[in-house]
């Protein structure tokens, strides 16, 4: 799975546009342009539209066939570098001694990779993540509910249960 955070192309490449770099891009999204609009009042239109945020790794991926599952960051049930990283953690809290960054803390870090590494941990994340992927593949069908607006009903009609 594939994480991007900040690529949109709906946002400005350039610190401070310019006016006409704005009205360029009011264009291209089909905005009205007021006519004698400052280059403020033209930000403050764009910042009230709520356009669907493009990531341009989407697209990129989109042309050839791919869509991009959007995950929470830091969401360990689907990345498992956060299990790796919270095993880490675990360990190195479990054996440090000294609460400064000193040699010793250096190599109980690299003690703790190390182990983890012949434990095979990455695999067993790797593995882990897969197997709850394909358990959310598989969702429960669901019947549709469909409600007529166009029958009158009062709560006489209802069954109460008095």
């Amino acid at each position: 799975m594939l994480h991007t955070t900040h690529t949109y192309t709906t946002k400005f490449r350039i610190p401070a546009p310019q006016k006409a770099d704005i009205v360029k891009y009011m264009k291209s999204k089909g905005m009205e342009i007021p006519t004698k609009a400052t280059r403020k009042v033209l930000l403050q239109m764009v910042k009230q539209q709520n356009f669907k945020k493009e990531y341009v790794i989407d697209n990129f991926f989109q042309t050839r066939g791919y869509t991009i599952l959007r995950l929470p960051p830091y969401y360990c049930i689907f990345n498992p570098i956060e299990m790796v990283w919270a095993a880490i953690k675990k360990r190195l809290r479990k054996n440090n001694q000294s609460p400064e960054l000193g040699d010793s803390v250096i190599d109980n870090i690299k003690t703790v990779i190390k182990e983890l590494n012949e434990t095979n941990l990455w695999k067993k994340c790797v593995s882990h993540v897969k197997t709850v992927e394909n358990e959310y593949y598989v969702l429960p069908s669901i019947n549709p509910i469909i409600i007529n607006t166009d029958d009158v009903s009062s709560s006489e009609d209802c069954d109460s249960e008095d």
